[in-house]
């Protein structure tokens, strides 16, 4: 005797299918730069927010891992970089236990160096992942957002490995210069410069990093004005001119008549 699939058995299945398969399937769709937003704000917020508290620290730097791990697994990247964003996630917990409790600032200065590859790597994958949408959707937009924060994280963890490559601060408080700078101030000068606030409380030491502050300034207003914004133009114009699905009813019920019949009506 065969068993009898009761029906809407598929639908059951797919709810009933473990987080893990529906984040590979939103993956494999390209729908994850929502989640990799609001993963990227979350770092951030723990990492600048927090500077003083360690299990802020550690979370951020945690969170910074899982971020560049889901970055590359978005852009849909190769078995390579997929492999060095694991590396990531797993160096990031190893610098953060290193750096909190242990005191390893060459594990802290290898794991930024290879967050800055990858976080460097990232923006032409994520940016070359958006070329690929059929069409311009808020994912597409929000996908370009992400891309405008890995690039001021990817310049915070350059900073960083200069400092630590020069053995001397390339970034200096203006407030009190002695003053030793987190790894969450690094973060809070990159997206200040970005956005040509400039408070002027952390300020650049070394002409390297003069020109670097000046470069990701130029990049990050001419990346908002330019590519941001027309995605945003685009994702508009395409959802006002969508119809509307009671517009389409009322065409299928209604629709308009012929030049035949309206000749005939006209008679």
């Amino acid at each position: 005797m065969t068993d009898v699939q009761a029906p809407g058995g598929d639908e059951q299945a797919d709810r009933e299918r473990s987080w893990d398969a529906r984040l590979r399937s939103h993956i494999r769709g390209g729908r994850t730069f929502f989640l990799l937003f609001f993963l990227l704000l979350a770092s951030l917020a723990l990492l600048i927010g927090g500077t003083e508290a360690r299990w802020s620290r550690l979370g951020g730097e945690v969170l910074t891992g899982g971020a560049l791990l889901l970055a590359v697994l978005a852009a849909q990247a190769s078995h390579t970089w997929r492999l060095l964003g694991w590396v990531a996630l797993a160096g990031a917990v190893c610098s953060a236990i290193a750096g909190e409790f242990l005191n390893v600032p060459a594990v802290s200065g290898l794991v930024g160096l290879l967050f800055t590859v990858l976080l460097v790597a990232s923006v032409p994958l994520v940016l070359g992942r958006i070329a690929r949408h059929e069409e311009v959707t808020w994912e597409t937009v929000v996908g370009a957002l992400c891309v405008y924060l890995l690039l001021g994280m990817a310049f915070a963890n350059l900073n960083l490995v200069l400092s630590f490559l020069q053995q001397s601060a390339v970034l200096v408080s203006s407030i009190d210069p002695y003053q030793t700078l987190a790894r969450g101030n690094f973060y809070y000068f990159s997206f200040i410069n970005m956005a040509t606030v400039g408070f002027g409380d952390i300020v650049p030491a070394t002409n390297l990093a003069r020109t670097l502050a000046v470069f990701q300034a130029v990049l990050g207003q001419l990346f908002l004005v330019t590519i941001v914004a027309r995605l945003v133009s685009v994702a508009t114009v395409r959802r006002r001119e969508k119809p509307q699905p009671q517009t389409q009813a009322a065409e299928a019920t209604n629709p308009e008549p012929s030049r035949e019949e309206s000749i005939r009506t006209g008679e």
